[in-house]
């Protein structure tokens, strides 16, 4: 029987990439989205190519009842996951002298309250079976800030506290939680940049080159697998050498 993985933010970019890495590797992956529904069919093209199963699921990670089901919705149709990656976010970028409090709470409630909601569910689930692998994925944005993201800079300096807490309460169930901190990475999202803001991000990278989402994905595999068995509370940065 299949391991399986849960991946948050699965229809496009990173949580796609993260969708089929996780099927090629061996797993049935479910995965939820809330926006960006178009990419799903192509996710879930290439994840039953692999001869893995497939779920996918409208969820707001903002709303704890909607985790909840989603969650029972996993495990009765795939099992109980081993892995569970939050990986779902959003921007509102403005400067802080100009956002609003709408702008704020929105990004902190899907990128930190949201992802607290699936880590708190996922350790719920893993401490019945008493082991699993918890991902979440952050930034190098919270790490070193970044102008006009105060609110996406907060969420992701938030969740790599929450990484090492939730690491140190669940250890002895064998429940291991890493974070990943990307830095410039390949997307819709890179791609929707001014191509003048992109080149000038482009040359801040020591490697010259934007990440690849499988580059991160590579790194979600390790952490999952028994390979990094006494790897736990930590924050890992791919980056090109960006915050060297």
């Amino acid at each position: 029987m299949r391991p399986v993985a849960v991946i948050t933010g699965s229809s496009r970019g990173l949580g796609a990439a993260l969708m089929v890495s996780f099927a090629q590797a061996g797993y049935d992956v479910a995965g939820c989205y809330r926006t960006h529904p178009a990419g799903t069919d192509r996710v879930r093209l290439a994840v039953e190519d692999t001869g893995a199963r497939y779920l996918g699921e409208v969820c707001d990670i903002g709303d704890v009842k909607d985790v909840k089901r989603f969650f029972a919705t996993v495990i009765d149709t795939l099992g109980a996951p081993s892995v569970v990656i939050a990986n779902a976010g959003i921007t509102e970028d403005t400067p802080i002298a100009l956002m609003s409090d709408d702008q704020w709470q929105r990004v902190i409630d899907t990128n930190l309250t949201g992802s607290f909601y699936v880590m708190r569910e996922a350790a719920a689930v893993m401490r019945r079976q008493r082991q699993g692998a918890i991902i979440a994925m952050s930034s190098v944005a919270g790490m070193r800030g970044q102008v006009g993201q105060a609110n996406y800079a907060a969420a992701k300096s938030g969740l790599i506290a929450v990484t090492k807490t939730l690491s140190l309460e669940v250890a002895r169930q064998g429940i291991r939680v890493n974070s990943i901190l990307p830095g410039y990475i390949a997307s819709d999202m890179t791609q929707a940049m001014p191509e003048k803001t992109r080149d000038r991000a482009m040359s801040s990278i020591p490697l010259r080159r934007f990440g690849k989402p499988e580059e991160v994905a590579g790194m979600a595999l390790y952490l999952a697998s028994d390979a990094a068995a006494y790897v736990t509370g930590q924050s890992f940065v791919i980056d090109g050498g960006l915050t060297a």
